[in-house]
């Protein structure tokens, strides 16, 4: 079949968040708020959906996004886990904390086996068995991208782009999925790359609802904090004046000038003068 007005958006989109990654990267030279294990996974996913690249014929066009998203993914992974120059100062290992093995791959592969349960196929092919484990695994590979960004303090726009890259791109392939259904004879393949789109929109559309609140949150502690602190100040300044207003009044009436402030002379005494007592 040929390719999709979908499909095409979809590759472009795909394109786009590796080269947000890049620029930030080579350009800015910033590798804070990427995680490395997102990467990782997708890797892992492009090689369990590629693996019959040679097998399969593909065109020019096709051949070449998967030879893209294969090394643009091997570029970011080198230079997240071996930094150099002035990336050192800025990867932070500790910020990438989760769990991916327990939250993502794990699930991702009894996702598989249940699908492969439910819907048996005449004959295990480990092919179509690795289609269906890479589909889990990529609605689920941006968990530990939003686990940096939920977590981090200063917010990268590169890394916001990135997600909305990555998500755009699934939205064009489920429905490139629904433009293609009626014409595809593996009715199991399409229901999974249904259920694998809108899980990975689900929890992009839920990791944004809780980063807005917090974001929101933090802002409110914020302001809360500069009005106590103003607040403060101005009953602090009160205190100041009645204390002031107070010594006033025990100051005799000759000794204050028409405004009722202290009348102050200045005398400076000579230069080398001696009091004796």
């Amino acid at each position: 079949m040929s390719l999709s007005i979908y499909q095409l958006l979809g590759d472009l989109s795909l394109a786009a968040s590796f080269l947000v990654l890049i620029y930030q990267l080579a350009i800015k030279h910033e590798a804070g708020g990427i995680s490395r294990k997102t990467q990782e996974l997708y890797l892992a996913v492009f090689m369990l959906r590629y693996i019959n690249i040679f097998g399969m014929h593909p065109t020019a066009y096709s051949a070449f996004i998967k030879f893209f998203c294969i090394t643009a993914s091997l570029w970011i992974i080198s230079v997240l886990r071996f930094p150099i120059g002035q990336l050192r100062y800025t990867t932070n290992p500790d910020q990438d904390g989760c769990n991916h093995w327990l939250f993502v791959v794990i699930p991702s592969l009894i996702f598989t086996l249940l699908t492969e349960a439910i819907a048996p196929l005449e004959k295990f092919r480990l092919i179509e068995f690795c289609f269906t484990y890479s589909l889990f695994l990529e609605s689920m590979a941006l968990i530990p991208q939003l686990f940096i960004m939920h977590f981090q303090r200063n917010n990268v726009w590169e890394t916001d782009m990135y997600v909305f890259f990555v998500g755009l791109y699934r939205c064009m392939y489920v429905a490139n999925g629904i433009f293609r259904s009626p014409f595809d004879e593996n009715h199991q393949r399409v229901v999974t790359v249904h259920i694998c789109g809108f899980m990975q929109w689900l929890i992009i559309l839920a990791a944004w609802f809780i980063r807005r609140c917090h974001k929101e949150r933090s802002q409110t502690e914020g302001g809360d904090f500069l009005h106590q602190g103003n607040n403060s100040l101005y009953n602090l300044l009160e205190e100041h004046d009645e204390e002031n207003a107070e010594n006033r009044a025990l100051i005799p009436s000759f000794m204050l000038d028409d405004e009722g402030e202290p009348i102050v002379h200045s005398s400076p005494s000579p230069r080398g003068s001696v009091h004796h007592v």
